[in-house]
């Protein structure tokens, strides 16, 4: 009996050990909100511009342009005017600022009965943001959005979590920034795919809304897919978001490429491939948010994985200018000669040497010979643009193949408008293509080292290589460590 009763209670010890190392989480009182929320109802508004005080109005979200309508009937407004309207939604009050109404075509009747024509005049406005709430406060921050289906857990390195009882196995994404905690979470609520971004810490919103936005290029850099199209943010003083402040926001259009260009995936069959861990989404996060070049230049990456082949390695040139330049200025812009001091004696040498055959140059040169070699010696302690481009692979330790730098160096062509063609004067599609490709693999290969990333990288080249009808001899991951 007493080892009946050993081996309960060792049970109930190990069921206590495996309740605490997962994370519980309630979305309940967010999600509940938004599903109210985007429902079809009456409301009160008020426009003190024109001495109306809660009258009806109908609100009601519209699923194909991510935002809301506000109907109002029979209240004329001025439709070369912008307006200020109070609304009232479920007892919390909204202040929307430069609303400017259309009318929706009217159907008037004749009444035979009178003679009367009767109908409604109905002017509507689209709604990109609702706010309700002091949102300049510290309070515990959530952000919202909905998504296609995808798996965090292919991208980051994310634990399991707990929901109204049920677990969840992977979806659960936990780091540090600025000094405080913050979780990704990959969450479906049984109609949707979302991503739930919360800041564990009490932050201010601006803040939060920063972050954010560098979260989501991040995970747009990992997966490909910028989310974007709409949010609804959520700020509370208490951990779980009872009653909690909300500001629902447009955002720009998703950007969801068809094609895979993700550099990493964790893949159920094969070792090869790691995922992002924490070290790695901080350093890249850090980056992203305290540097607006490097922000800029993924941002440009992900619309070009999203672009067409004729734009397409035109986006990834211009990203890969960026990224060099960025690495340049923190390497001494790459001078042959790093000491200035020594440099400047050079440079103060030659021009010594150039005075000297000043005459020389005037009888044989060009009219403006000589100020043409002034200024090439002033500039001649910087690399070419050709060595501006490569030393950062050097730099980083990328083994860069000899495609690769033929693509390198076909970006000027892309640059300037040019298009490569064929030995026929067609263009070379397929060549378009591969060099596409490996403008992809380098900015990869170049982002992930610079970040401190170790690990395997798809090699998109060999994954196309049916597509590129030719044999590729090249390994399908590319080793970064």
């Amino acid at each position: 009996m007493d080892s009946l009763d050993n081996l309960f209670e060792y049970i109930q010890k190990l069921q206590k050990d495996v309740d605490e190392s997962f994370e519980d989480v309630d979305f309940y009182n967010s999600f509940s909100f938004i599903e109210m929320f985007e429902k079809e109802r009456e409301i009160n508004f008020s426009c003190y511009e024109l001495d109306i005080f809660e009258q009806v109005a109908i609100i009601k979200k519209n699923p194909d342009k991510n935002r809301f309508e506000i109907e109002i009937k029979n209240i004329f407004f001025d439709v070369k005017k912008l307006y200020s309207l109070d609304l009232i939604i479920d007892k919390k009050n909204y202040h929307i600022e430069g609303v400017q109404f259309c009318t929706r075509p009217a159907k008037f009747i004749k009444n035979e009965e009178n003679n009367v024509f009767e109908g409604q005049i109905i002017f509507y406005s689209y709604i990109t943001s609702l706010c309700s709430g002091d949102f300049s406060l510290n309070c515990f921050n959530r952000c919202v959005i909905e998504t296609p289906k995808f798996i965090l857990s292919d991208y980051l390195q994310s634990n399991s979590f707990r929901f109204e009882g049920s677990l969840r196995a992977t979806g659960n994404f936990r780091f540090t920034f600025n000094k405080q905690e913050f979780r990704i979470i990959n969450f479906n609520n049984g109609k949707s795919d979302y991503i739930i971004i919360d800041s564990l810490d009490m932050i201010n919103h601006n803040e939060f809304q920063l972050i954010v936005n560098s979260i989501l290029i991040c995970v747009g850099f990992i997966t490909t897919n910028y989310y974007q199209n709409e949010c609804y943010y959520f700020q509370s003083a208490q951990e779980n978001f009872l009653n909690p402040d909300v500001y629902y926001k447009t955002l720009s259009k998703s950007i969801l490429p068809e094609a895979n260009y993700n550099p990493i995936y964790r893949n159920p069959y094969e070792d090869e491939l790691i995922v992002f861990n924490r070290e790695n989404f901080e350093s890249l996060i850090g980056h992203v948010y305290r540097n607006d070049e490097f922000n800029y230049l993924i941002l440009l990456f992900i619309e070009a994985n999203n672009a067409t082949l004729t734009l397409q390695p035109a986006g990834y040139s211009v990203a890969l200018e960026k990224l060099t330049n960025i690495i340049a200025l923190e390497n001494n812009n790459l001078q042959p000669i790093e000491d200035k001091k020594k440099a400047r004696i050079f440079i103060k040498k030659l021009n010594a040497v150039l005075e000297d055959c000043k005459n020389f140059i005037d009888e044989n040169g060009s009219q403006d010979a000589f100020q043409i070699l002034q200024k090439n010696i002033q500039n001649i302690n910087k690399p070419t643009n050709k060595e501006k481009l490569l030393k950062p692979f050097e730099i980083y330790n990328v083994c860069l193949t000899k495609e690769d730098k033929k693509a390198i160096g076909a970006r000027n062509d892309f640059l300037h408008g040019r298009t490569l063609r064929g030995e026929d004067n067609k263009i070379a599609q397929l060549e378009i293509f591969e060099t596409s490709l490996r403008l992809n693999k380098v900015l990869n290969m170049l982002i992930l080292k610079y970040i401190g990333y170790k690990g395997n990288m798809i090699n998109y080249v060999k994954y196309y290589e049916k597509i590129l009808r030719k044999n590729i001899e090249e390994d399908l991951f590319v080793n970064l460590n």
